[in-house]
Order: C-alpha cells, then structure tokens, then sequence
C-alpha cells in the first residue's frame, strides 16, 4: 500500500513539477531546493512514529522527490554527448551503488 501510493504520488509529483518547470516558475535549482527540504521535512514525520505520519510522509516525499530527473537534465545540460555516459555513471550511478551496498552492509551488521 505505502508503495503504490508512493509511486502515484511520484508520477503526479514528477508531472506537477515539470509542468511548473516547462512555464518558468521553477527552474532546476529550486526544483532540487524544493526535493531536498520536502524530503527533509517528510522524512522527519516518519520519526513521529504513527501510521497517518508515515502515510502522508510516503505521499509527501513522493510528490517532491525528483532529484534523479532533475540530476539526468542538468547533466545532458552541462555535458557533451560525447562525455555524457561517463559523467552520469560517475556523478549518479557508482556513488548509489557505493552507497547502497555500505548502507546495506551497515544495518546488516548493525541488525542483531
């Protein structure tokens, strides 16, 4: 249930965002501002600990969280198409990876 609802309110989100986006109200930067703080914010409701907060913190951080595509155009706008495959592993593919395989090791070893 927390994730369905999480990934329609990221496609609504990702669609609310570009279109405010596309008509010059927001541009990449306080788009990504905007991704930060909500998230913050959302993932700071779910230490309130009850299941309404942690509800409408998935709906919340999934209406705001569009760094990755914000990442993806600012680096297809500020590259060359020649080096645009290496920067994006560089700058988003290997640090998730990096990031996710240490988070995972840490709570596993952290879990007993």
């Amino acid at each position: 249930m927390l994730s369905s609802l999480y990934s329609s309110s990221q496609i609504a989100g990702g669609l609310i965002i570009g279109a405010l986006s596309d008509l010059g109200y927001l541009s990449r930067r306080r788009i990504l501002f905007l991704s930060f703080i909500g998230s913050a914010v959302s993932y700071a409701m779910i230490v309130a600990g009850s299941l309404p907060y942690l509800v409408f913190s998935r709906v919340c951080v999934g209406l705001v969280k569009q760094t990755m595509t914000v990442s993806t155009s600012l680096l297809a706008k500020c590259t060359t198409e020649k080096d645009r495959a290496g920067e994006f592993f560089n700058s988003v593919i290997f640090p998730t990876l990096c990031f996710s395989s240490f988070s995972s090791d840490f709570l596993l070893i952290h879990s007993y």
